[in-house]
């Protein structure tokens, strides 16, 4: 067995036996969540009474101030608030099954119904010196994200 080492240095059995015991937890964890064949493990659940603020700066090289198209919030940033919850269905996990090291397979979010405000702000996104074009689908995000406790929680202490 290879021993897990933290800064170069060999972690000693009982830091071995904690991590073990940590990764067990986690498979069990993940066990209770399990769905389209992989173990997930949300961080935030809707037991915890956490709800979740996302600020987005987006960043795009056509119609930039733009946010609202045809009524709808921009089709690009709908992908991204499902990518922070639990699929529900294949076309989410791209219908693939899940590599060895994504057992459990980390999540932020149980539910969309969790995220309760969300801050977009365009912008142009500026032209890398070493390229003449930009392409209409380049983009890029900044994303931060804000998990407020709304009652006491023993497990929600660390927000």
């Amino acid at each position: 067995m290879v021993a897990a080492s933290r800064a170069g240095q060999p972690v000693s059995p009982a830091d071995e036996d904690n991590l073990n015991f940590m990764r067990s937890g986690w498979s069990q964890l993940g066990s209770q969540w399990g769905r389209l064949g992989y173990n997930f493990v949300p961080l935030a659940t809707l037991d915890m009474y956490l709800q979740c603020s996302v600020e987005v700066l987006f960043l795009r090289p056509i119609q930039s101030g733009v946010l609202i198209n045809a009524g709808d919030l921009d089709p690009r940033v709908k992908p991204l608030l499902a990518a922070f919850r639990l699929p529900n269905s294949f076309d989410e996990v791209a219908a693939s099954p899940p590599i060895p090291d994504e057992h459990p397979f980390f999540c932020l979010l149980q539910d969309s119904l969790q995220i309760t405000e969300i801050k977009v702000t365009t912008d142009d996104l500026p032209l890398h010196p070493y390229e003449r074009d930009l392409r209409a689908h380049d983009v890029f995000l900044g994303v931060t994200i804000r998990l407020n406790p709304t009652i006491p929680h023993p497990r929600a202490w660390v927000f």
